[in-house]
């Protein structure tokens, strides 16, 4: 959390002075040749990154130097914006000492100090201000504070209550520790994907962030996969009758490959097939393992009712044999009528969990969350409401039958 948003921060730094430098050799028509233009990383997944983006910016500056302090008075270190050298234009010149000032983002009493400075010095701010704020990210990472999760929550939610009554536990332990104001590790979760419909799988750009991120992930290759594991041939022989794979280096799509050879664009295959299309993928590129949490929205919105039943199958034997988590939320009895019975033949029945959700107000939107082990009782019970209603809506008097 504290390097993405850091990344947001110094990528605008590192944009606005990889844009500033090419104007600049536009406008004198110097060589591009001799300056060092550095891409900075498109997302950022480690310290790692955040480093890599500030040996840009430092590459950046570095050409700026060359480009602008040739062009102001020999007198440097007292170049001021009012003073511009007649070698460069004076509205030019003031455009891009104030650009540089604007992205060290300084307020209160230093504006006037930053006024003053030359163009040199301006661009060793950016680099002090770079330095530091790598350095605060780090410090806030070591401290791990739950101010940190409920920022999240507040701007997902919009609702600074939720984050009063939101905690974490694991395997009875807090997460969410705020008797000591602090987010502590995660043991048995280092990866999440969440997947609310199978319809994002395949478009280019899509707008919501979480379906970015999980075509990215489909979208990663593994070489050293192993393709005869049972799992992988039920997906393959049984149910896909084919191999979805990510073209990247011709189509840039995933292409579903028909066991008769015939090759289709995933994007235009029906939804249900993108659903197992997924899993196939993953599994393939090695995501799924021990550590690896897959959350669901309705996975049987798109399937009929004897794939509803396959899909659970594939839920249940991929946490048997390579122990991933799934959170998922169904309204269907197949669903839930085949993960519990297919549990319980393949053995896994301690690790299933069932919960109703349970308006705590008819008249509000607050639901309750209740804890029924594997009793799915109460569940079909809240599913019958959907009889009641046929009843209301569709019989006859028996006089009239």
């Amino acid at each position: 959390m504290v390097y993405q948003e850091l990344f947001i921060s110094l990528n605008k730094v590192a944009s606005g002075i990889q844009g500033l430098l090419n104007d600049l050799i536009a406008n004198f028509n110097l060589d591009k040749s001799t300056m060092e233009l550095p891409l900075t990383p498109k997302q950022v997944n480690s310290i790692t990154d955040i480093y890599s983006i500030e040996s840009s910016i430092k590459s950046c500056i570095s050409s700026l130097k060359k480009i602008l302090l040739p062009l102001v008075s020999d007198n440097k270190t007292e170049t001021n914006i009012d003073e511009p050298s007649p070698s460069i234009n004076a509205a030019d010149f003031n455009s891009t000492l104030y650009y540089i000032r604007s992205l060290i983002n300084e307020k209160g009493d230093r504006v006037e100090e930053l006024k003053r400075m030359s163009g040199e010095t301006l661009l060793d701010e950016v680099l002090v201000k770079v330095h530091s704020d790598i350095e605060n990210a780090k410090k806030r990472v070591d401290k791990r504070e739950i101010q940190l999760l409920d920022s999240i929550l507040i701007r997902v939610f919009n609702d600074r209550v939720i984050s009063e009554k939101f905690n974490v536990y694991e395997r009875g332990a807090y997460v969410t520790n705020r008797n000591i104001n602090r987010l502590m590790n995660i043991r048995t979760v280092e990866q999440v994907l969440y997947m609310d419909t199978p319809m994002a799988i395949g478009l280019q750009n899509p707008e919501l962030p979480y379906w970015r991120n999980l075509n990215e992930t489909l979208k990663i290759a593994n070489n050293s996969f192993v393709s005869d594991t049972p799992i992988e041939q039920i997906l393959s022989n049984d149910i896909l009758r084919g191999n979805v794979s990510f073209d990247e280096k011709v189509l840039d799509r995933f292409t579903y490959k028909r066991a008769d050879g015939l090759e289709i664009n995933l994007l235009e295959c029906a939804t249900g097939s993108k659903s197992f299309a997924a899993l196939q993928l993953l599994l393939k590129n090695g995501f799924f393992n021990n550590k690896t949490l897959l959350m669901i929205d309705e996975p049987e919105a798109h399937l009929h009712p004897q794939w509803i039943v396959e899909f659970a199958r594939m839920i249940v034997l991929l946490n048997k044999e390579l122990g991933v988590k799934f959170f998922i939320a169904s309204h269907s009895p197949d669903m839930i009528s085949a993960l519990k019975y297919i549990s319980e033949k393949e053995g896994i029945t301690p690790k299933l969990n069932f919960y109703l959700a349970e308006k705590k107000n008819p008249t509000d939107f607050t639901y309750t969350y209740r804890a029924l082990g594997t009793n799915i009782d109460d569940i079909y019970a809240s599913f019958n409401i959907a009889f009641d209603k046929i009843d209301l809506y569709g019989t006859v008097d028996d006089e009239v039958l």
